[in-house]
């Protein structure tokens, strides 16, 4: 999934230049995670893998955007808070 010029904006106006993405050490949530990086949206990523998870925060960071990192586990109420 690419974004065009055109989505881009529209993320940008709708929602923001910062995305929350959960489960963003593999999977749907990594992928989705690196796309939104790629369009230039800035990033909070959250998962229970630390290390997968500075991965996708380095790819981030090469596409320029600012990333916050969140290692917790959303599933326990120890996680959420």
């Amino acid at each position: 999934m690419t974004f065009k010029n055109q989505e881009k904006q529209r993320l940008f106006q709708r929602y923001g230049k910062w995305a929350i993405v959960t489960g963003a050490s593999s999977g749907i949530g990594k992928e989705l995670a690196m796309r939104l990086a790629d369009a230039g949206l800035h990033l909070v990523i959250c998962a229970r893998s630390v290390q997968a998870l500075e991965a996708v925060a380095d790819y981030a960071k090469q596409r320029g955007g600012q990333t916050v990192t969140v290692a917790a586990d959303l599933t326990t109420a120890a996680g959420v808070n």
